[in-house]
Formats: C-alpha cells, structure tokens, sequence
C-alpha cells in the first residue's frame, strides 16, 4: 500500500459574517477575503453560512467579486457552487440562497466560488423583516489542492 498523502496545503481560513441576527430591512456585506493570501495564492474557496431561527422577512444571500476590492459584481451563477446541509437544491436559485421561511432555516449551505477575481464577499440583502432570521455568521475557508485529480 502506498503512503497516505495529504490532499490539500495552505489551508486559510477566516471569518467572513460573526454572528448576528438580520432584523433590519438592509444589505450587508462581508470582510472581503483576498484570494492572493500575500505570497500564497489560493486557488479553491468555499464559503460556508450557518442560519438559525427565521422570523420573518426575505433573506438574499450571494457572492460577489471584485479585481481590486472596490468595484464589486455579483458572481455569474456558472461561478458559483451551492449545496445545503442536508444535501437537497433547497432554496437554492441563480447563483443566490433565498431564506423566507422556517422551511430553510436551522441549516448550513456552502458557496462554493468558481469565479477568477481576487477578492471575493458574502452579501445578504433583507426585507420585509422586523424579526428577522437569528445567528447568521459566515466563514471563508479556502486551499490549495496538492494533487491533480485525474
């Protein structure tokens, strides 16, 4: 039997939305995380959101990217990978994650980003809420593969 092999190096991660409930009509937007990471580029990024308790209101989740974390673009839907915790569609459309009720709320979803730009965000746009939808928090967690897959 050969070696074990490690299948990813570099692993980074970092915060990307800490914990907080979405009860204004808003948009939020994200740390934006610089796929450079100084000297060590990453190529694979995932970005993972936790949703608590829903209230009220719609929730828009999706990514954007920008060359030079000023000028900001929602992401192509073909540049964006979406799964949820329970592995079904789910609320899942067009590059976006809408959460309007308690059918899509208590679960994790991942985006994952296919996308060729630098610096990428979460952004989460609220309506039509008072309430709201209770501990939302994100996280980036990228890396390098170290193998090709063949």
């Amino acid at each position: 039997m050969g070696s074990p092999r490690t299948l990813v190096h570099e692993v980074v991660y970092a915060i990307a939305l800490n914990e907080q409930t979405l009860a204004a009509d808003t948009t939020i937007d994200s740390a934006a995380f610089d796929r450079e990471n100084g000297a060590n580029a990453v190529h694979e990024l995932v970005v993972g959101l936790d949703v608590g308790l829903w209230v009220d209101g719609t929730h828009i989740f999706h990514l954007e990217d920008s060359p030079d974390n000023s000028v900001w673009t929602n992401v192509a839907a073909a540049d964006v990978i979406l799964g949820d915790g329970d592995g079904t569609a789910g609320p899942i459309t067009g590059g976006q994650l809408t959460i309007l009720g308690v059918t899509n709320d208590n679960d994790q979803y991942v985006f994952g980003y296919n996308g060729a730009e630098r610096y990428v965000r979460l952004s989460v746009e609220s309506t039509a809420t008072t309430t709201g939808l209770a501990d939302v928090v994100a996280q980036f967690i990228a890396a390098n593969p170290r193998d090709m897959i063949r």
